[in-house]
């Protein structure tokens, strides 16, 4: 990955069983890549099935769950528990307290390689002794897209970037106050130590649905600094987790995230785990689910019931323990200065030796239960090799499923993503990609609200359309789905096996709402007057790479566009009542009126509609031939902008060259 630094510590660390991991290093390799940092085949690899002498041949990389990063894997486990924070707030959280352990943290050595500034000296166990490098000459944070400077966000209008709502910072915003709001409660209950970059005061707009506020910093001025140090700890996070399973969640997975992405389809590896998993213990077929989860959970069910039936009950104690609290709060605070911190202090120690203690525990157990696995294994064999055969579904992996040559660099997929999706996830976009799509769900609404404008004005023609519009809503587009899904039925039953393994198994991502919505001063019966579902189909109106409109666009252009004559027979067809009780005989009929007999019909429309995208996209002054050039003379941030721009104008002027 781009952002790797310090990886032979991280290879060694692989090497101790301790750590419960496997790193192939006979047949791999790390090395500087285009990419950054990138893995490597030492030797030609190729996809060896399994036997007795070697059941796991393809195995590039194993990491037992105890050794992932995570709200359930961490230090403060048991808090984050308590406070139920999980997903991408129990994996942050856990972060930032296991940076605060330093070498003490069994996950030091993995947080060492994972560098968040445009400075490759530094890494993520750093962030909280860096008070100057926001202003550091040369160096700056490597943040969400969000928190870029005003200049880069304006050549991102128009694009899929601002579709998908990657410039929005409201939820970056949220983590933070969830995180600050932890961390604050944590200290007023527990005295655990705030880590330096949640020192700060909720950020504007970031309010939590926690009760819990604090008071005594609405009057500090909100640190920015922390705010981006917080912002790059998020993206290296979120660029890197990966989906484990139903206990354990959102993860950082050591090693696996050394792998780059393919966008081309022809990644050599695949990340495997076994996600479906009791979620009150993390085991497979514990029995949990058929019997009924642990007593702890059970007790833990009775209890939020009995709460919730004696709340009115218990309102008038909970306010007297509260100033119970607040008198007892008052007089801690007015304690002396020296005994304050002689306190803190020997909170601190304490702490810490329940942590080391811990540790060793956790390390004595997961010796024994190695121990009672590899009973049957030759004693003698080296502790390394035997981390090797630990149970799969115990395990995190990445193994070869495509053959790759002596040399070459070994790659993973994230996935089938554009380049607005693998912008906002990574940090990163690929020319020519495969997988780049185009909503036109705006351009749609805009044309369309010009059509409801001329109706409500008595324009006949522009009525007809209307009704038209309502029509394909209820009725048409439904038809037309039905038929689609039903001629790609057969494909998804040949596929059904893989489907399910899929399912079984976690890909890396980290999903990004996408709510569209439309701007505009249109009130003429538009989403925001009625049934948001009715309009919700124009998001399916896309144009797909190199240049051409999906048959949603084709058959939407075509019923703005066609003649009524046309749509009568169509409206006719609907009438016969065999038609309408055949399976996708209707749908049918829909692809044929609209899409395929539909000639040049609906291209000036389409045509339209692509010069009114190009001209909404923020950098106006290039043209998609001119960015090869700008693209060899830039780096970081602008080279990934420069190539989302490339490739979506290149779109957008095949599309008009191929609609004159």
């Amino acid at each position: 990955m781009a952002t790797t630094t310090n990886h032979q510590q991280l290879l060694e660390w692989f090497q101790d069983p301790v750590n419960k991991c496997f790193f192939n290093g006979d047949a791999l390799t790390v090395k500087q890549s285009s990419n950054g940092l990138g893995v490597f085949a030492k030797k030609t690899l190729d996809p060896e099935k399994p036997d007795l002498e070697d059941p796991e041949p393809n195995l590039l990389l194993q990491v037992h769950k105890s050794m992932v990063l995570c709200g359930r894997n961490c230090t403060i486990a048991n808090l984050l528990y308590d406070e139920d924070l999980d997903g991408l707030d129990g994996v942050l959280l856990a972060t930032i307290y296991e940076i605060q352990l330093m070498e003490k943290s069994p996950w030091f050595t993995y947080l060492k390689s994972i560098n968040h500034t445009t400075d490759p000296s530094l890494n993520l166990t750093e962030i909280n002794n860096e008070p100057g490098i926001f202003n550091k000459k040369g160096s700056d944070y490597i943040t969400p897209l969000c928190l870029w400077g005003d200049k880069e966000k304006s050549l991102l209008e128009g694009t899929e970037i601002e579709e998908l709502k990657g410039l929005d910072e409201s939820q970056l915003k949220y983590h933070y106050a969830v995180s600050i709001t932890f961390a604050s409660r944590m200290h007023d209950l527990l005295g655990l130590p705030i880590p330096n970059i949640l020192q700060n005061t909720l950020p504007p707009g970031g309010e939590t649905d926690s009760e819990f506020e604090d008071e005594e910093d609405d009057d500090n001025e909100f640190n920015e600094q922390k705010y981006h140090q917080f912002g790059a700890l998020f993206w290296a996070i979120t660029s890197r987790a990966f989906e484990v399973d139903n206990y354990l969640d959102l993860a950082l997975v050591p090693g696996a995230d050394l792998f780059n992405h393919d966008p081309n389809g022809e990644e050599n590896v695949h990340f495997l785990t076994q996600g479906d998993v009791c979620h009150y213990c993390g085991k497979d077929s514990c029995g949990h689910l058929e019997h009924g989860p642990p007593d702890s959970e059970l007790e833990s069910d009775a209890d939020d019931e009995s709460d919730d039936d004696d709340d009115d009950d218990d309102e008038e104690e909970e306010e007297e323990e509260e100033e119970e609290y607040t008198k007892n709060s008052s007089e801690i605070i007015g304690n002396s200065t020296d005994n304050a911190a002689k306190e803190a202090q020997d909170l601190k120690e304490i702490t810490m030796d329940m942590i080391e203690e811990i540790e060793k525990e956790l390390v004595q157990e997961a010796a024994d239960a190695a121990a009672d696995e590899d009973s049957d294994m030759d004693p003698d064999m080296d502790p390394y090799i035997l981390e090797a055969y630990m149970d799969p579904d115990e395990c995190c992996a990445i193994v070869l499923e495509r053959k790759v040559k002596r040399g070459n660099e070994v790659f993973n997929t994230y996935g089938d993503l554009s380049n607005a999706e693998l912008l906002i996830k990574y940090g990163f976009c690929v020319e020519d990609n495969i997988n780049d799509t185009l909503n036109f769900g705006q351009e749609f609404f805009s044309y369309i609200c010009l059509v409801l404008k001329a109706a409500e004005e008595g324009d006949e023609e522009a009525q007809n359309v209307i009704k038209r519009l309502h029509w394909w809503s209820q009725y048409g587009l439904k038809e037309l789905k039905t038929y689609i899904m039903i001629n790609q039925q057969e494909d998804e039953e040949d596929d059904e096996s893989e489907e399910d393994e899929k399912n079984d198994t976690a890909e890396h991502s980290h999903d990004h709402e996408h709510n569209h919505e439309h701007d505009g001063d249109c009130h003429h019966g538009d989403p925001d007057e009625g049934d948001d579902d009715e309009w919700e189909w124009m998001n399916d109106c896309k144009l797909g790479f190199p240049g051409n409109f999906n048959g949603f666009a084709v058959a939407t252009a075509t019923l703005l566009t066609t003649s009524q004559e046309n749509m009568n027979e169509l409206y006719d067809a609907f009438q016969d009542p065999e038609l309408m009780e055949a399976p996708g005989f209707a749908g049918a009929v829909v692809e044929k009126k609209l899409i395929i007999d539909c000639g040049k019909e609906p291209y000036p429309l389409l045509k339209k509609l692509c010069e009114d995208k190009l001209a909404r996209i923020g950098d106006s002054n290039n043209k998609s031939g001119d960015y090869k050039r700008l693209i060899k003379k830039s780096t970081g941030r602008r080279k990934s902008i420069y190539t989302l721009l490339m490739n979506e104008k290149k779109m957008l002027d095949y599309a008009i060259k191929q609609l004159k």
